[in-house]
């Protein structure tokens, strides 16, 4: 009989593989692939398994959350805190945080375009509807109205 491996379960601040997969809603491949390409910072125990801070996962996931103009998310991740000249877990966090403020001010910048546009297409529809209704009750008065005579051309 095989003896069965038991299975290493991180503490409160560090998650196993499979579970910052789950924490995260990527795969497992995902999660080795990000640790693999330095994307992901892990600790290897004693008997193998990989140890990832809660903290890092979660600046590994603020980073995707950065689109490109085309609306896509990145193919490949941003540069790990390492690469960054040994900048604090804050400041990365801190140009995250700058990141999303900038796409809000965009979102909002759009939706009240859009709001705009609406209000012009609204008082147009309404201008409209109005006309409508001017032609149809001189239409139903008249035998040979506006109205019947543009249905017969």
């Amino acid at each position: 009989m095989k003896p069965s491996k038991k299975v290493s379960q991180g503490t409160a601040d560090t998650l196993t593989v499979s579970q910052a997969a789950k924490a995260s809603g990527k795969s497992v491949s995902t999660i080795r692939r990000w640790i693999d390409e330095g994307f992901l910072k892990a600790t290897k125990t004693t008997e193998g398994w990989r140890l990832i801070s809660h903290n890092e996962l979660m600046v590994a996931l603020s980073k995707l959350t950065h689109e490109t103009p085309s609306g896509e998310r990145h193919a490949k991740p941003t540069p790990t805190i390492s690469t960054l000249g040994g900048s604090s877990t804050v400041a990365v966090l801190e140009q995250a945080l700058k990141r999303e403020r900038e796409a809000v001010e965009r979102e909002q910048r759009l939706n009240d375009e859009l709001r705009s546009q609406i209000r012009e297409l609204d008082r147009e529809r309404t201008q409209h509807l109005a006309e409508m209704r001017a032609l149809l009750s001189k239409d139903a008065k008249a035998t040979d109205g506006v109205i019947s005579r543009w249905l017969r051309r």
